[in-house]
């Protein structure tokens, strides 16, 4: 499996672990979980297929 570098929103609380990728993120950038804020961040994850085009 291949990995490369992806874009990601992070929770800025230490308490929470949840991240999202950035195409998947909802705006403004609030935690899923906690709602808290988040910040852009990178992480290797494996590539998605998009079902649509931007």
């Amino acid at each position: 499996m291949k990995l490369i570098p992806t874009k990601i929103y992070k929770c800025k609380s230490a308490e929470c672990k949840a991240w999202v990728r950035e195409e998947f993120a909802a705006s403004p950038q609030l935690c899923p979980i906690c709602n808290g804020e988040m910040h852009r961040s990178m992480r290797h994850l494996p590539a998605v297929q998009n079902k649509f085009k931007k």
